[in-house]
């Protein structure tokens, strides 16, 4: 089946970075053939989407569904654009007679990058357009309209439209309409330690996203669970390693708090280096003095201090490279969390141990761009809101940083380019020690 389409997508769905993975909803239509299509798209991150598309063909209705990934790609002439790439299409519903129907997925893709680093223009093709257009082919999409949807509005007749009232989905996203998160009130608090390379000329912009994200998503965490939070932020003009060391000193956590620590910025290891772990280089210009403090070293020196749970994250470089910047624009999807509390609870009251987690393994630098920050920050946010996402997730922090690493592979090995080559692959490490309290 062919299917075309354009619009011009609003910008405020293209720069969201404000609230992070869980899973997002859009919907839509366009007409091929005299035939009306209308879909939704249940998109959770990059790499894990689906769409469903209900349409009437041959006086039959029919719902087809299929998995999809969302990837940079660059044309023969180097035009970025960005694809969401449908695949494996089958048929979950037909009121047809016969039952000989099938579907082909549909490719939608953006392009047209503004000054900002956002998509401007939206479009899906069949594969045999899209061969054609990485190739600079003419091609004549159609017009289709694009909207993304509140699942708090969610009604029966909406979701009966995609689904059966018997499957997972339809009672789970129902529930999404009518869920509340319930203030809960813990005896603990949490420790929020943010340091960012925000002035830095190479990777400066896409620390200073991430620091932005992640202050407000632990912020919005800790409200959400009635957990006090102290915060110490070091960027700018403080991000020096003394202003470091001294709240690591005077850090002092009670036993049954918990302590986050996140570097941001340029990492690097000594040729004859025998631990694992990277060290974080604390200058914001090469015209300052080098110093540096080893990431395993900041992790020994929490986890002396007795907290109850305790996640130190670096996402930078493991070699003797700078963390480089990718010629990527913004990303085009950004998910909203629907979090069940029970499983914040669970992953930072019921929780009990250590985790330590680093972007890049021996020899490999991270990757960044200005827009969506650190590939490996990005990929923590959407795994963690995948976690404790109201209908899916398992808040266990082995599977979220295990998934981190996953997602933030899957984004260094596509579509990314860096002075017109392509990234290296960044694969990260981690060692996770924590159980859960009955």
């Amino acid at each position: 089946m062919t299917c075309h389409r354009l619009l011009l997508l609003v910008l405020l769905l293209l720069c969201q970075y404000s609230t992070v993975l869980s899973q997002s909803f859009y919907e839509i239509t366009w007409t091929s053939d005299q035939v009306a299509y209308n879909a939704l798209l249940v998109f959770y991150s990059s790499d894990n989407a689906y769409i469903r598309v209900r349409y009437q063909a041959n006086e039959a209705y029919n719902v087809a569904e299929y998995p999809c990934k969302g990837e940079y790609r660059y044309t023969s002439t180097g035009s970025q654009y960005y694809l969401i790439n449908g695949e494996n299409a089958r048929i979950v519903y037909t009121t047809s007679k016969t039952n000989q129907i099938g579907y082909t997925a549909d490719n939608f893709y953006f392009t047209n990058v503004n000054a900002k680093g956002e998509f401007e223009d939206f479009y899906t093709l069949d594969d045999a357009q899209l061969q054609k257009l990485a190739t600079q082919e003419r091609v004549n999409p159609a017009k289709c309209t694009w909207k993304k949807l509140d699942p708090a509005l969610f009604t029966s007749t909406y979701l009966y439209n995609y689904f059966d009232t018997s499957e997972p989905q339809y009672k789970q996203f129902l529930a999404l309409a009518r869920h509340k998160t319930p203030i809960a009130t813990v005896n603990c608090k949490l420790h929020l330690i943010i340091v960012a390379n925000t002035l830095d000329n190479s990777i400066g912009k896409g620390c200073s996203v991430d620091k932005d994200k992640l202050d407000n998503e632990f912020t919005n965490i800790a409200s959400a669970l009635g957990m006090p939070i102290q915060k110490y932020i070091i960027y700018g003009q403080n991000f020096k390693k003394d202003n470091v060391m001294q709240t690591l000193q005077q850090l002092n956590p009670s036993s049954n708090d918990v302590v986050i620590f996140f570097y941001r910025g340029h990492g690097f290891r000594w040729s004859n280096q025998q631990s694992d772990w990277p060290l974080m280089s604390m200058r914001y210009s090469t015209l300052q003095p080098f110093e540096s403090i080893a990431l395993d070293e900041v992790y020994q020196t929490i986890v002396s201090k007795g907290a109850r749970l305790n996640l130190i994250l670096g996402d930078l470089c493991n070699s003797d490279g700078s963390s480089l910047p990718s010629n990527l624009a913004s990303n085009m999807f950004q998910a909203e969390p629907h979090p069940n509390i029970e499983k914040l609870h669970r992953l930072f009251v019921k929780s009990r141990g250590n985790l330590l987690s680093a972007a890049a393994q021996k020899g490999e630098v991270s990757w960044t761009n200005n827009y969506d920050g650190g590939f490996y920050t990005s990929s923590f946010l959407e795994s963690f809101y995948e976690g404790i996402s109201e209908i899916s997730g398992n808040a266990d922090w082995q599977k979220i940083i295990d998934s981190t690493i996953n997602k933030a592979r899957y984004k260094s090995s596509y579509g990314c380019t860096y002075n017109g080559k392509g990234c290296s692959t960044q694969n990260g490490i981690r060692y996770v020690a924590i159980n859960y309290i009955p």
